[in-house]
């Protein structure tokens, strides 16, 4: 049984009627725009380039030139970028940095 034209529920409908595809407009924007930000990579990959130059930078300056031994903790800090670069390497096995540099 429908509602006569003049009722307040047919008002309603009618205007839930015409809310709903706007909605409909807005939730596909919303979905699609969702679906650009995690398909498009690049702005994650440049984020994190850039983080790893200012730690090497950040630790690259911590290097006195008078003091040699300061030299091989640091290498080794820098190490894990260089691991993380070579192709069937997780960067977490214990492999020595000199054995590392030979194969990579």
């Amino acid at each position: 049984m429908r509602a006569p034209a003049s009722s307040p529920e047919a008002e309603f409908l009618e205007q839930i009627g015409n809310v709903l595809p706007r909605y409909d407009a807005m939730v596909r924007d919303k979905l699609q725009k969702e679906a650009a930000a995690t398909s498009n990579l690049a702005t994650h990959v440049r984020a994190i380039q850039t983080a790893i130059v200012n730690y090497a930078t950040k630790v690259a300056a911590m290097v006195d030139e008078e003091a040699a031994e300061q030299l091989h903790p640091l290498v080794e800090r820098l190490s894990a970028i260089r691991w993380s670069r070579c192709p069937g390497t997780t960067g977490k096995g214990k492999v020595s940095y000199a054995r590392h540099r030979r194969t990579c």
